[in-house]
């Protein structure tokens, strides 16, 4: 995951918040997936931890990257699998965005 701005990563922050506080805190819990989407979470997964930095968090999924990875994959994925990668990420990045103005 991308820097975090001193050097650490977000997911590095949110674990040692988690060990201080002994609690997990929001940004670490995820939603059940169904099963019929799992491989769109895998490939999110694999999507966001390729991703770039803006100097002040993570870069958002372009949809080349995004079409990029699905063909060298062999994947043809339609337009609704692209936009809920698409949502996903927005979904990631406002909460990690949310985080770090708390």
């Amino acid at each position: 995951m991308a820097d975090a701005g001193d050097g650490k990563t977000v997911i590095e922050h949110l674990r040692r918040v988690q060990r201080q506080a002994g609690r997990t805190p929001p940004e670490m819990v995820l939603p059940e997936v169904p099963d019929c989407a799992t491989y769109l979470a895998q490939a999110f997964g694999e999507l966001s931890r390729q991703r770039g930095s803006t100097g002040f968090g993570p870069q958002r999924l372009s949809i080349e990257a995004i079409h990029g990875w699905a063909r060298a994959r062999g994947f043809a994925w339609t337009a609704w699998e692209i936009e809920t990668i698409g949502a996903m990420d927005a979904a990631l990045l406002g909460k990690l965005n949310a985080a770090k103005e708390a």
